[in-house]
């Protein structure tokens, strides 16, 4: 698989602001996979792509660069997410941080298109010591990503989670991997889209995930990073499962995370629990964990503290505050 997923990265020209970068060209198409192919079955369209081979080397075959292919739709981009994907979580989550793999929702007979996938530690459920979830953000992004465009972009700093995983196992803090918002519905032939049981909504998959697996966790102490849209997840399942989450979640850091604590008065325990126990770290150009603003408690305009990530994109937040947050999360555990 290294060397499909080697090939693919291939058809990444060092620049791609305009079509033109791509320099592709029509000759020799019967090499390509037909798009209608994606259309009515993208996992064979997928296959297909993991087919090719150095003697066979191109979708679109280019003088310029000796024959290699490149993507130039958006058909190309989601196949190599896909790949992108298919190599995190089999090479980064199972193979090097050794992580199990569970699909959702529990006890129905459904192909893998029609359910979503979580990992965690081998003992994320038994270890009585502390557990951590990663919640990620909205879009194409998928379990073990915080970012799906720095996964095949100019990749700076590591935009998988992997980073995040290994530094709390070595703390003795377990981990486990809610996948939110990435596949809320699936994806089937001719376009048809059919809701996953249970799973319809982001809050709906919190709540199933929380109460199938993290509510029976040995934990006594948890804690929780969450990105973007992952943000506004979290506040949801604070809300829908306020006693439960609140009687073990010690700590939350939210990498520029979406959050809204103009909660009505029956949330007034989730409000003060975050102003209390969490910070957003957001994109800025200040150094990184300069504090931005300090928690408010103002009608209309309550907020947590905010902390600079120390970089002004988005996608490149969570790994730019990393060592903050670990930081921040050791604090709170330490003065339980």
């Amino acid at each position: 698989m290294k060397k499909q997923f080697n090939l693919v990265l291939q058809t990444i020209p060092d620049r791609h602001e305009r079509l033109q970068d791509f320099h592709y060209t029509f000759s020799n198409m019967p090499e390509k996979p037909n798009d209608e192919l994606f259309e009515q079955d993208p996992s064979q369209y997928i296959q297909a792509l993991e087919l090719l081979s150095n003697e066979k080397p191109g979708l679109f075959v280019n003088d310029m660069d000796g024959g290699k292919f490149h993507f130039v739709s958006h058909v190309h981009n989601d196949a190599l997410s896909k790949m992108v994907t298919k190599f995190v979580q089999e090479e980064l989550l199972k193979n090097r941080c050794k992580l199990d793999e569970i699909w959702l929702p529990l006890d129905f007979n459904l192909p893998k298109e029609q359910m979503v996938n979580i990992f965690m530690s081998k003992d994320a459920l038994t270890n009585p010591n502390k557990l951590l979830i990663l919640i990620q953000g909205s879009g194409g992004v998928r379990a073990g990503q915080w970012s799906r465009s720095l996964c095949y972009g100019v990749i700076v700093l590591n935009p998988n989670q992997n980073t995040y995983i290994p530094s709390q196992l070595n703390d003795h803090l377990q981990y486990k991997k809610e996948d939110f918002l990435s596949r809320n519905k699936s994806s089937l032939k001719k376009d048809i889209e059919k809701p996953i049981p249970h799973h319809e909504s982001p809050s709906d998959h919190a709540t199933y995930v929380w109460d199938h697996f993290i509510q029976k966790a040995a934990a006594k102490d948890m804690v929780i990073v969450a990105h973007s849209a992952g943000g506004w997840c979290t506040m949801e399942l604070l809300k829908n499962r306020t006693r439960e989450t609140l009687s073990k979640v010690r700590a939350v850091a939210f990498t520029d995370s979406w959050i809204n604590l103009s909660l009505d008065p029956s949330h007034e325990q989730v409000r003060e629990f975050i102003v209390e126990n969490a910070v957003n770290w957001v994109e800025s150009e200040k150094p990184c964990n300069d504090v931005l603003c300090l928690p408010k408690r103002e009608q209309g305009a309550t907020t947590c503290e905010c902390r600079s990530a120390g970089h002004l994109k988005h996608e490149y937040t969570s790994e730019c505050c990393r060592e903050a947050v670990f930081e921040f999360l050791q604090t709170k555990l330490q003065h339980l």
